[in-house]
C-alpha cells in the first residue's frame, strides 16, 4: 500500500485537534503527561496537533498550515530524509512506526522528539488514518549521550593506561576479568582464575591486609581501594593500586563486586625518585593537587615558610605572605591559584613571609603546572628561592647611589662605573687624571687607559672578581704613562653586576718606595748574609762540637786502655778502634772541608743542561737499586725542559733525592718516584715525590737538611746527602723545601732561584 497522494491546499493554519467525548479522557491523560496527541486522516492532507504538539514545536497554531511538507521543514535537515522514508513505509506497509529526530527550536537551540505512529485499518485493511503521539526526549538523548561518551572515554583510559577491569562473584568466588591482564600481569584471563587464585599471587606480606579489607569492605559493602605487591607470572612483583565497590543483592548483603586495578610500580619509583632530589635541593619546592592542597614539600621550603605544610592550602595562611608595596596577598593572587585558573605557569613573584617572630623573609615564586597526555591539570610545583639577601643588597644600593654620586666627586682620585670594561659613568676626578673629558670616557673601554703590556693583567683581575689594591701602569690622553693604583669591587647596579673602579696616581708613592726599596735591599743583603754566617758558624761550632768532640774524647779513653793494658790482644783491639775514631774524624774534617768549599765556590761553572740528560745518567748509576726494588720513575720536563746550572751540584741533587725515594721505599707496594719541573713567575721549580715511608716534620722538620741526622733505620743512612744538596742548592741562591706524611710519601720542592733558562 502507497501512501495517498496528498492535496496542495493553502491554509493560513492547521486545526487544532479537539478532544471528543469518547477519547477526551484519553488526550488529557496524554497531555498531561508532556506528550501531543495528533492524527492523519487519509485523503484530507490535514495533520491536526493537540496544544502539546504546538508547545513541544514551539510554534503557533497560525504557523503550521497542517500539511505534511510543512511538517517536514520542522525537522532538522539531518534527519528529515530518515522520517520521511519511515512514515512511507508505514503506509505502504501499513505497519506503526516510532521514530527520533531533531528539530531547531526559535532560540536555535536543538530539541530532540520522538514520535510515534498507530496505523487504522478499515475492514478491507486499507489504511484510512494515523494516529500518534510526540514527546520531548531531549533530556534522555543527553543522558544517552553522555553515557556513551563515558563509556568511550572509559574503555579507552583502560586501554591506553593498563588498567585491568573485573567482575567478581560473591557468592561463587568467580571473577570474570577484562582489560589488560595479560599485558599488566602477564596472565589470560582464564589464568587470571578466581579470588582464591588471586589472593595466592599477593606478596606474603601484602596479603593479610589485602584480604582483611576486602572482608570488611564486603560486610559493610563500602569501597574497597588497597595498594599490594602482586606476583607477575615472570615471577616479579609489581604495585598495584586496586579499587572496586560493592552491589547489593534482594537480601542487602554483598552479591557483586565491581573493580579495577592498574599497575603503579613506576609511578611509585618515579614518586621516590623525585621526593629525594626535591628533599636534597636548596630551594624549596611544593607540589600541589588541583585544589592547591601541598602534597609535597622539602625540607628548604618548611625552611622559608616556618610552618609545617600538612593540612595547608597554598601559601596563602593566615596573611602570612606580603608584596613588595606591604600590602598582604590574597591567595587567588598567588602562583599556584593563577596556575590553577589559567593552567599556564606563573614565574617571578616577589613574596614576603612574615615569619612567627615578624621578620620578613622575602623569596621568589615560580609557579608550573604539570599536566597529564590529554593536557589535564594534574599538579602544580611552586619553587621557592631565599632572595632575602639580594633584597638587602638593592636596598642598600639604593640608598648608597646617592651617597656614591656625593662621594665620588668629593674623592681624590678617578673613580669610574663600567661593565664588563665599558665605561657607564666617572667622576671629574677620573677625567682630571687621564685628561679625557667625561663625555669621552663613557663609552669608552676602561682598558685603554692602561699601559698596553698590562691590559691583559688587569682584564684578568676585572673577570675574577678581585677586589684588592693593585699596582699598574696608565696612560694618559696625550701619551704619557704615569704609576696608577686600582682597586676595583663588583656591586649589583640596576638588576645586574657591575665593577666600580678608583684609580689613584701613586707615582710620587712610586719614586720613594723605589729609594727606600734600593736602601731595604742593601739591608736585607747584609742582614741575610750575618744571618746565614750566623747559622752556619752556629751550625759548625755544632759539628764540631758533636762530630769532633765524642771521637777525640774516645780517642784519649782508648790510648789509656792501651797503656794500661799488658795483654797483646786488647791491644790490637784497642788500636783497631783507635783507627775507627781517627777515620770519623777525617770523614768528618773531610765533609766539613767539602761544604766550606761549596759555599765559597759561588762562581763554578754553569752549562745548559738537559733535565732529561741528567736523569737519564742518575738512572744509569742507580740501575742496580731500580731494578732490585721495582722502583717505577715517571718524569715531564715538558713546562722547563732546561737550565743553566752548575752540573756537578744538578747531578748531586737528582742523584741524592732519587737514591733516598729508593732506600726508604715501602716494601708492600711497588715504589713510584714522580718528577716533574716547572716555571713560576719566571724561576724553575723541580718537583721530587715517592710513595713511600714518609717522615713526622712534627718531629723531625727542624733537622731534615742537618748533618748526620737520618730518620729510619735503614743501614746505609749517613744523613749526609740533603745536607749536601741544600748548601749546593743554596750557594746558587735557590731553596730546598720538603712535604711529608708517615706512610704517605714525600715530596721534595727545588726552587733554583734566579737561574737562566731557555
Amino acid at each position: 500500500m502507497k501512501m495517498p497522494p496528498r492535496k496542495k491546499v493553502k491554509r493560513k493554519s492547521a486545526p487544532s485537534l479537539q478532544p471528543k467525548k469518547d477519547d477526551g479522557s484519553l488526550i488529557q491523560s496524554i497531555e498531561m503527561a508532556g506528550m501531543g496527541f495528533w492524527q492523519w486522516i487519509v485523503g484530507s492532507d490535514v495533520i491536526e496537533w493537540s496544544q502539546q504538539v504546538f508547545k513541544l514545536y514551539n510554534i503557533t497554531p497560525k504557523e503550521f498550515d497542517g500539511t505534511y511538507e510543512s511538517f517536514l521543514n520542522l525537522i532538522h535537515p539531518q534527519d528529515r530524509s530518515k522520517v520521511s522514508k519511515i512514515i512511507d513505509h508505514a503506509f505502504s506497509k501499513g505497519k506503526n512506526y516510532s521514530v527520533q529526530h531533531r528539530i531547531k527550536v526559535k532560540n536555535g537551540k536543538i530539541r530532540w522528539i520522538e514520535g510515534v505512529g498507530h496505523v487504522v485499518k478499515n475492514p478491507k485493511g486499507k489504511v484510512i488514518k494515523i494516529a500518534g503521539f510526540v514527546r520531548d526526549i531531549t533530556a534522555e538523548k543527553k543522558i544517552e549521550t553522555e553515557r556513551a561518551n563515558w563509556k568511550n572515554r572509559f574503555d579507552l583510559i583502560a586501554k591506553s593506561a593498563g588498567v585491568v577491569l573485573y567482575d567478581f562473584d560473591i557468592r561463587s568466588g568467580k571473577i570474570n576479568w577484562s582489560g589488560e591482564s595479560s599485558e599488566t600481569l602477564g596472565y589470560t584471563n582464564k589464568e587470571m582464575g578466581d579470588v582464591d587464585v588471586w589472593g595466592k599471587r599477593i606478596h606474603p606480606e601484602d596479603r593479610v591486609q589485602a584480604i582483611a579489607l576486602l572482608d570488611n569492605a564486603m560486610r559493610n559493602i563500602s569501597r574497597y581501594d588497597v595498594s599490594y605487591r602482586f606476583k607477575h607470572k615472570n615471577g616479579t612483583y609489581i604495585h598495584l593500586h586496586d579499587r572496586g565497590f560493592f552491589l547489593a543483592g534482594e537480601d542487602g548483603k554483598a552479591q557483586t563486586m565491581l573493580g579495577m586495578m592498574n599497575d603503579i610500580s613506576d609511578r611509585l619509583e618515579a614518586e621516590g625518585k623525585f621526593q629525594k632530589l626535591i628533599r636534597d635541593l636548596s630551594i624549596g619546592v611544593r607540589v600541589h593537587n588541583v585544589n592547591g592542597q601541598v602534597m609535597v614539600s622539602n625540607q628548604k621550603a618548611e625552611e622559608l615558610l616556618d610552618f609545617h605544610p600538612k593540612g595547608l592550602a597554598g601559601l596563602a595562611t593566615e596573611n602570612r605572605l606580603v608584596k613588595e608595596d606591604q600590602s598582604f596577598f590574597t591567595p587567588d593572587e598567588l602562583p599556584v591559584h593563577t596556575v590553577i585558573k589559567t593552567k599556564k605557569k606563573k614565574r617571578d613573584v616577589v613574596a614576603g613571609i612574615v615569619g612567627k617572630n615578624n621578620s620578613v623573609t622575602w623569596a621568589m615564586l615560580h609557579a608550573e603546572p604539570l599536566t597529564d597526555t590529554s593536557g589535564k591539570l594534574v599538579q602544580i610545583v611552586t619553587t621557592l628561592t631565599d632572595i632575602t639577601e639580594n633584597k638587602k643588597v638593592q636596598s642598600a644600593l639604593m640608598e648608597s647611589e646617592n651617597r656614591f654620586r656625593t662621594l665620588q666627586e668629593a674623592s681624590f682620585g678617578g673613580i669610574g662605573l663600567h661593565d664588563k670594561g665599558i665605561i657607564i659613568d666617572c667622576n671629574q676626578g677620573l677625567c682630571e687624571l687621564t685628561g679625557y673629558t667625561q663625555k669621552e670616557l663613557i663609552g669608552m673601554n676602561g682598558l685603554n687607559l692602561i699601559a698596553e703590556e698590562y691590559r691583559s693583567f688587569v682584564l684578568e683581575r676585572i673577570v675574577s672578581g678581585y677586589d684588592k689594591p693593585y699596582d699598574t701602569e696608565g696612560v694618559k690622553k696625550d701619551g704619557s704613562r704615569y704609576f696608577l693604583e686600582i682597586r676595583g669591587k663588583n656591586i649589583p647596579y640596576l638588576g645586574k653586576q657591575i665593577r666600580v673602579t678608583e684609580f689613584r696616581d701613586i707615582t710620587d708613592r712610586k719614586k720613594s718606595e723605589q729609594k727606600i726599596s734600593e736602601q731595604n735591599a742593601k739591608l736585607i743583603a747584609v742582614a741575610e748574609d750575618l744571618k746565614i754566617k750566623n747559622e752556619q758558624l752556629q751550625e759548625f761550632t755544632q759539628i764540631v762540637s758533636h762530630n769532633l768532640r765524642s771521637p777525640v774524647g774516645n780517642i784519649l779513653t782508648l790510648l789509656e786502655f792501651v797503656e794500661q793494658s799488658q795483654n797483646q790482644k786488647e791491644k790490637d783491639e784497642y788500636h783497631a778502634l783507635l783507627k775507627v775514631s781517627a777515620e770519623k774524624i777525617q770523614n768528618t774534617l773531610t765533609e766539613l772541608h767539602e761544604v766550606l768549599r761549596i759555599k765559597q765556590n759561588t762562581n763554578i761553572e754553569k752549562q745548559h743542561l738537559y733535565f732529561d740528560d741528567i736523569l737519564d745518567a742518575t738512572k744509569l748509576l742507580l740501575h742496580t737499586q731500580i731494578v732490585q726494588s721495582g722502583t717505577r720513575i715517571l718524569a715531564d720536563f715538558t713546562n722547563c725542559p732546561t737550565i743553566l746550572y752548575p752540573k756537578v751540584y744538578l747531578d748531586s741533587i737528582f742523584l741524592n733525592l732519587i737514591s733516598n725515594a729508593i732506600k726508604y721505599g715501602k716494601t708492600n707496594i711497588t715504589p713510584l718516584i714522580e718528577i716533574k719541573t716547572e716555571i713560576k713567575e719566571g724561576t724553575c721549580y723541580l718537583t721530587c715525590a715517592d710513595n713511600g715511608l714518609g717522615i713526622d716534620l712534627n718531629k723531625h722538620g727542624q733537622k731534615i737538611f742537618k748533618l748526620n741526622k737520618t730518620f729510619h733505620s735503614h743501614p746505609e743512612s749517613r744523613g749526609i746527602g740533603l745536607f749536601m744538596i741544600k748548601n749546593q742548592i743554596e750557594a746558587m741562591g735557590g731553596m730546598i723545601g720538603v712535604e711529608s706524611e708517615v706512610n704517605n710519601g714525600t715530596t721534595f720542592i727545588v726552587n733554583f732561584g734566579n737561574q737562566i733558562m731557555q
